[in-house]
């Protein structure tokens, strides 16, 4: 039977789907309601009218309905998650996701690798740190940990990292290069993580100058995978050798039942280095040919980097969720315990952008005193939201510009140089 969680929130709740990692918001009197099952038809038929008439008032855009109805006929099942009180007014109760890096041991070097691993981080967690970190996190209500590298399956513990997860009822989502022997891939298959999320560069001599040897081996570990009915993700790096080939790794890939996400590189880590991304004038057309395999391919993941962007502004009973993901709805834990409230945004200035450390005496193995109280996250918040909004309002927003994130807007700012996906940050400099 599918399962549902619902959290808190100041507004109502959010509504969690653990086999899709989808969500979505209901207001309290709908959350009230859902805690209130079963229902009388009568009183069913009274709130979806209530919503059908008064579609301005249904933050769930018509979800609330359709899992109102799967609830009453018993064809899937509501967990409510523990909420610590009390709850927040400005944010969210807690991340949706957080993404823990749980080492920075890697087999790879990719050269767009954002935070530059392939060792270990002074003073890294213990095991058992971790283990307590995992704990906290599903005490604090966080839907699901995402464990990173590096290459997190080379961490000797992985195993009984990823499997703690699932003990504290979290969805389990890898990162992995899939760059890996027999025996590891056995562990993850054996594993059956909700999501596992793998890197490939469409077209194997694009890959191979990026990210190195390997291609063959992750493709083969792909088909494994999914002929074991894991869930996997394609991360592309959309670079000038990519391009050309991104519409063929779709048809290829895409009746395998992958999903996609198609990134943009950044200046972090051993990004920095020959940042130089393809214009976009050549990435919009491949944009555009992304939405016809949308309509082509509808049970298909597909994302990309300007996804980040919404295009229209989304604030819930006085909580402004506008903007980036990363620092709106999901946090970062670092190797060494840092807190992050963007992967990039510490490799642009770790000092500067570190939240705190989560074995400082104020966190104790959890994210929720930094999540809530942090300052600086409240002004990065702001600030996400601020370079939102000014994309959807700038007249060339989906007129040869899709947009960009807070971090390649702080970028520009703190390293005087263009952000090569803003239109208006491009003629500045030109």
């Amino acid at each position: 039977m599918k399962t549902y969680r619902l959290r808190s929130e100041c507004f109502g709740a959010t509504i969690y789907d653990p086999r899709k990692q989808e969500y979505f918001f209901v207001n309290t009197e709908q959350a009230e309601a859902l805690k209130m099952l079963p229902m009388s038809q009568a009183d069913v038929s009274n709130l979806n009218n209530c919503y059908s008439t008064k579609l301005s008032d249904d933050i769930s855009n018509g979800k609330f309905a359709e899992l109102l109805s799967v609830l009453q006929q018993k064809t899937a099942k509501l967990d409510v998650i523990p909420t610590k009180y009390p709850l927040p007014l400005d944010s969210l109760t807690s991340p949706i996701r957080v993404y823990f890096e749980i080492s920075l041991m890697c087999n790879g070097s990719c050269t767009y690798c954002l935070n530059s691993s392939g060792h270990v981080r002074p003073n890294a967690l213990t095991t058992d740190e971790m283990l307590l970190i995992i704990d906290q996190l599903g005490k604090d209500g966080v839907f699901e940990t995402r464990l990173t590298g590096g290459e997190p399956t080379m961490y000797p513990e992985f195993e009984l990292l990823a499997r703690s997860v699932r003990e504290h009822n979290m969805t389990l989502s890898i990162n992995s290069n899939l760059v890996v022997n027999e025996s590891t891939l056995n562990t993850l298959i054996d594993l059956h993580p909700d999501l596992l999320i793998t890197s490939l560069d469409a077209e194997k001599t694009a890959h191979t100058k990026y990210r190195g040897k390997g291609y063959d081996l992750i493709v083969r570990n792909i088909h494994l995978l999914r002929k074991a009915n894991i869930n996997t993700r394609l991360n592309c790096m959309l670079s000038p050798e990519s391009l050309p080939h991104i519409e063929r790794f779709i048809n290829e890939f895409a009746p395998a039942g992958l999903g996609f996400c198609f990134i943009l590189s950044r200046p972090a880590g051993r990004g920095q280095q020959g940042f130089s991304p393809p214009s976009l004038s050549e990435m919009i057309p491949v944009m555009d040919m992304l939405e016809q395999k949308r309509k082509e391919f509808p049970q298909t993941y597909f994302n990309t980097s300007f996804h980040v962007i919404m295009e229209r502004e989304l604030t819930i009973g006085g909580v402004n969720l506008t903007g980036c993901n990363a620092i709106q709805k999901s946090f970062n834990v670092n190797s060494d315990g840092a807190i992050l409230p963007c992967a990039f945004l510490y490799e642009l200035d770790p000092e500067r952008f570190t939240l705190g450390n989560i074995r400082d005496s104020q966190c104790s193995y959890s994210v929720l005193p930094i999540w809530r109280e942090s300052e600086l996250l409240r002004t990065l918040r702001q600030q996400s939201a601020q370079c939102n909004i000014r994309c959807i309002n700038c007249v060339q927003f989906k007129h040869g510009c899709l947009g960009s994130c807070i971090y390649m807007s702080l970028y520009s700012q703190i390293c005087n140089a263009p952000d090569p996906y803003c239109r208006k940050s491009i003629d500045a400099f030109s």
